[in-house]
């Protein structure tokens, strides 16, 4: 039969704050650390633990997991991550945004609808500049006629068509 990793304790993130470590490497505070809160952080055996502890030297990846899981640091786990945080469900970025796991989730779809709005008012901008090139070219076919645009449209084309264009026929 296998052993059972320990449940992780309701408050232990609180202990772990109260006690902080050294900020580098989680070694400095073992030596007064009980045995069986390194049995709970490293989801080792209590004989490990004790070894650990008379040793008064965690391993590398001890230390970087009793890190990550007293201060959050992310960076414990990859460089690429170095200064994010996880704090009370949530992920913080070094500016200080943070994001909730669902909030995270739906980033792809964020992604991908921003590329939908991109495209759309890309087509719409070329709309736009083909609508008011056919205007232009209406307007001064009006113009060559010695007509104009009667007087309540031409306060809508002005909005629509350059500055420069006078709506008057010649």
């Amino acid at each position: 039969m296998r052993n059972r990793l320990p449940r992780q304790p309701k408050n232990l993130r609180a202990r772990l704050s109260a006690a902080s470590t050294d900020g580098t490497d989680g070694r400095s505070w073992i030596a007064w650390r009980r045995t069986q809160d390194l049995v709970e952080l490293g989801y080792v055996s209590a004989r490990t633990a004790r070894s650990w502890r008379q040793k008064r030297r965690l391993p590398a990846w001890a230390a970087g997991w009793i890190q990550l899981i007293a201060n959050g640091d992310l960076g414990r786990i990859d460089t690429a991550w170095a200064q994010w945080q996880l704090c009370r469900g949530e992920i913080i970025s070094p500016d200080g945004w943070s994001f909730r796991p669902a909030e995270v989730a739906t980033i792809a779809f964020r992604n991908q609808k921003i590329r939908f709005l991109e495209d759309d008012l890309e087509r719409l901008t070329a709309d736009h500049r083909r609508l008011q090139a056919l205007i232009l070219a209406w307007v001064e076919y009006l113009q060559q006629h010695g007509l104009a645009p009667p007087p309540a449209l031409q306060v809508e084309l002005q909005k629509l068509l350059p500055k420069r264009l006078k709506l008057t026929p010649r």
